[in-house]
């Protein structure tokens, strides 16, 4: 097995289905000096490794996790994509220290994410555009940067973002929207972020 070099790395857990939208994401690494980890583009290094421990080296040596929920996540026609989010999750958490994991959920996709550190809501993927929402990409142009600082220079602060914390299961996170209300990436309990902002 081939030594990893030692870098500000990112493993990004997502969909195969959403190739152009990773695009856009990997997009936003460009100037940061982190990489972005796509497991389909990164398969000339696996070699002989069976998927789950290509996975496990990767999330371990890596700064964060970023989950990228869309619909393609639970198509059911597709189950094994949510079993190995799932396992990605799980493997940053069980990580020590837990390894930061940002949530991009895509607007009314229920996927529940029982650990966290970070929520970015409202990924909106335009079909005929093929593109995201104008919304969207002022929201992340304006959080990237604190995101990307976060990794980069104050790991141990998570964000100067506020907090909040799910009256309901208890969660906390940082919470990266605009919405008076939104429902837990959890539990899906409504949250009000000036109420539960801790």
């Amino acid at each position: 097995m081939q030594d990893m070099q030692p870098s500000k790395q990112i493993f990004i857990s997502h969909s195969r289905k959403d190739h152009e939208l990773m695009e856009v994401f990997r997009s936003f690494f460009n100037g940061t000096g982190v990489k972005p980890i796509f497991m389909e583009y990164e398969s000339w290094s696996r070699k002989d490794e069976a998927n789950w421990q290509w996975i496990l080296r990767h999330i371990k040596v890596s700064n964060a996790v970023w989950v990228i929920v869309t619909k393609n996540i639970v198509d059911p026609k597709n189950p094994q994509t949510q079993n190995w989010v799932a396992y990605e999750i799980g493997v940053a958490s069980g990580c020590k220290p837990p390894k930061p994991v940002y949530v991009f959920k895509e607007e009314s996709v229920n996927f529940p994410v029982p650990y966290l550190n970070h929520y970015v809501p409202k990924v909106v993927w335009d079909e005929k555009t093929r593109w995201l929402s104008e919304e969207y990409k002022r929201s992340m142009e304006k959080h990237r940067w604190v995101i990307m600082r976060s990794i980069i220079r104050e790991p141990e602060d998570d964000t100067k973002t506020p907090k909040v914390r799910c009256k309901k299961c208890r969660i906390v996170f940082c919470y990266h929207g605009t919405s008076a209300h939104f429902m837990c990436p959890c539990c899906s309990t409504t949250i009000n972020p000036l109420e539960d902002t801790i």
